[in-house]
């Protein structure tokens, strides 16, 4: 297996602050695609024609403009776990996976997957907390 492959377990005790890192930005758009239900999770496939509308991701630690292809969520059957990355051994109930494919250096994701720089994945672990309504009593 490689070094970059998934599943992480972050080690926070690892990770250093870069003061210099812009934050990662997400154009807003509304995009076309299908969800299909795996059966172990839920799967966003955007519309891969070149002309369709397009989300892109730039910024951050990325040097490159990166479309959008495909949005995963995984989670659990509980609020345990579900999610495929965790943090100090920690899993959360549930992940978004972001995944999309350097356009200004490739034409798709399948021109780019083999490629360098050619792909990102970008994770979002999900915590659940309860969110407590208090209404107020009412005389009549």
């Amino acid at each position: 297996m490689g070094r970059r492959q998934s599943p992480v377990d972050i080690d926070p005790s690892t990770l250093l602050f870069d003061p210099h890192l812009r934050p990662i930005h997400v154009e807003k758009s509304r995009i076309n695609g299908i969800i299909t239900n795996t059966g172990h999770g839920i799967v966003f496939k955007t519309n891969s024609s070149g002309k369709a509308t397009a989300v892109h991701i730039n910024n951050g630690p990325l040097s490159y403009k990166y479309r959008v292809n495909e949005v995963h969520l995984h989670f659990g059957s509980s609020e345990k776990a579900g999610s495929e990355h965790t943090v100090a051994g920690q899993t959360f109930p549930a992940e978004v996976q972001i995944l999309g494919f350097n356009s200004d250096l490739y034409e798709n994701i399948s021109e780019a997957v083999t490629k360098s720089q050619g792909i990102i994945g970008i994770a979002l672990l999900v915590q659940v907390r309860n969110i407590y309504t208090f209404h107020k009593n009412r005389e009549r």
